[in-house]
């Protein structure tokens, strides 16, 4: 009983923990937090002249490939939802994708934009159903994007020699290893959850390159190219092949620390860490994540719109 009970102050202390985790006010503190720490240790004023040196006609090529993403990322989930029999017409899903791009700058994009999504759409399907379709979506874009990871393996061992990429290559590996133990579970997966989610490791489990994944490839190739025109646009960048090679991690550790408002602080230090051996110094690494996130911040405006149109809809059902 003494251990039972111990048990379970341990678990309401945690949940406490968790909570207070969740809550918008300590995102903030922790976005302004890494914020006001990389800004302690770079010259911000050296940062500040780079970005003057932004060339506009690339900042909008960046913001027009951002514009691009909205339109892919709703037929990825036209295509899953089409596997579970759900009839959502593309231009409600592209209202969601937009409106939840919005929503995600004011916390972590990828649980404040998932909830939004659901929110738009929850009246046209079944609640199981659209979570179903979103999980799917998401996970189809994670598995390309580790795949990219994986198979960039080789190049971040030869091509630097620092402890960044042997870290990188050490992430990438315990990444290849969860993946295979996940395949040789897979059937004691399926007997544990329920229909949802075996018509989940259905979609993800088909042979071949299936819709979505041809479409999550897509989409993160014009993500990594977004980070190299914002590099470019900066005048920073000599040799591209070790950056275009580095942007995937970045981009995967995003997608593994949702802890900060629209990643802003984590894509920064998450850019730092990874890019070291890019050749670019640390106040360029910066200041091109900022070039980066600040377009698509520009591009996800308009989404506001669909999310009052969303809105009122929902009260004129109501």
């Amino acid at each position: 009983m003494n251990l039972d009970n111990c048990g379970n102050r341990i678990n309401s202390r945690f949940s406490r923990i968790l909570d207070r985790f969740r809550s918008p006010w300590t995102r903030l503190f922790i976005t302004l937090g890494l914020l006001a720490v990389l800004s302690s240790q770079l010259d911000m004023t050296n940062i500040a002249r780079i970005l003057e040196t932004l060339d506009p006609a690339t900042a909008t090529v960046i913001i027009a490939t951002n514009l691009s993403l909205f339109p892919l990322f709703a037929r990825r989930w036209q295509l899953v939802a089409s596997e579970l029999q759900l009839t959502l017409s593309f231009r409600q899903l592209l209202g969601a994708i937009w409106a939840a791009a919005f929503v995600g700058q004011f916390g972590p994009t990828l649980l404040v934009s998932e909830a939004t999504r659901f929110q738009m759409l929850r009246k046209q399907a079944s609640a199981a159903q659209l979570v179903t379709s979103q999980i799917v979506d998401r996970i189809s874009g994670q598995v390309v994007l580790f795949a990219l990871v994986l198979l960039l393996l080789p190049f971040y061992g030869f091509s630097t020699h620092d402890w960044p990429s042997k870290l990188i290559a050490g992430t990438a590996g315990l990444v290849g290893i969860a993946v295979l133990v996940v395949w040789l579970t897979k059937q004691r997966i399926r007997s544990l959850i329920g229909t949802s989610g075996k018509q989940a490791i259905r979609i993800l489990g088909k042979r071949g390159l299936s819709g979505h994944y041809c479409l999550s490839l897509v989409i993160q190739c014009l993500l990594t190219l977004n980070f190299c025109l914002a590099a470019i646009g900066l005048g920073l960048v000599d040799q591209l092949f070790p950056l275009i090679v580095l942007i995937p991690p970045v981009l995967a550790a995003l997608t593994l620390l949702p802890i900060t408002i629209s990643d802003w602080g984590t894509r920064e230090a998450a850019a730092l860490l990874v890019l070291a051996p890019s050749g670019l110094n640390p106040e360029s690494i910066v200041a091109t994540s900022l070039v980066y996130g600040s377009c698509y911040v520009v591009a996800s405006l308009p989404g506001g719109l669909f999310l009052v149109r969303g809105g009122f809809r929902a009260k004129d059902r109501g």
